[in-house]
C-alpha cells in the first residue's frame, strides 16, 4: 500500500474542448495588443502612488525629516512656514510623468521626474546636508493595486466583470 499508483482520468468531450482552447486562443491574441493599455494602467496607479507620497510627506518607512532649522526660518521670512515638505514651488511634485512611448512602455512602469534636483531629494545627499526623503517607491498595497487592477483587465476579456 506505500507504493500505490494513482490513476487520474480526464475525458474532454472534443467539440467543448475545442471551443474553449480556440476562444482561449482568440482572447490571449486580442491582449497581445493590449500591452500598452495595461501597462499605462499600471504606470496610472505608480503615478497616482507617488503623488501621495508628496501629500503624507511620507517615505516608505517613516515620515520625511522635517526641514532644518535655518531652511524653516528662510520660509518662515519668506511667509512659506506652512509649505509642506519638498513643495515650495510645485515644481518637484508636478514634474513627474510616465512614459509615453511604447517601446518605453514595454520596458514596464517608467516613472522619472525632469527636475535636475529630483533625485538628490529623494535619495538625499550627505555633502550637501540634504536628507532623503523618498517619493519614488512601491510598497505592498501598490503592487497588490496593481495585479487586482490587470487581473480585472484582464479578466473582462475572458468573461469576467
Amino acid at each position: 500500500m506505500g507504493n500505490a499508483a494513482l490513476d487520474v482520468k480526464v475525458v474532454l468531450k472534443a467539440k467543448r474542448a475545442q471551443k474553449a482552447i480556440r476562444s482561449l486562443s482568440d482572447n490571449i491574441k486580442k491582449y497581445k495588443d493590449k500591452d500598452r493599455e495595461i501597462w499605462q494602467l499600471m504606470q496610472t496607479i505608480a503615478f497616482a502612488s507617488t503623488a501621495k507620497h508628496f501629500e503624507r510627506e511620507k517615505g516608505p518607512k517613516n515620515k520625511w525629516e522635517s526641514w532644518s532649522t535655518v531652511y524653516a526660518a528662510r520660509m518662515a521670512k519668506l511667509g512659506k512656514s506652512g509649505n509642506k515638505i519638498l513643495q515650495d514651488t510645485g515644481r518637484l511634485r508636478n514634474s513627474i510623468v510616465f512614459a509615453k512611448s511604447a517601446a518605453d512602455i514595454q520596458k514596464g512602469v517608467l516613472l522619472f521626474n525632469t527636475v535636475p534636483y529630483s533625485r538628490a531629494h529623494d535619495e538625499g545627499n550627505p555633502k550637501g546636508n540634504l536628507p532623503a526623503r523618498p517619493f519614488f517607491y512601491f510598497n505592498s498595497g501598490d503592487l497588490d493595486n496593481m495585479a487586482k487592477q490587470v487581473l480585472q483587465f484582464v479578466g473582462q476579456g475572458f468573461g469576467g466583470r
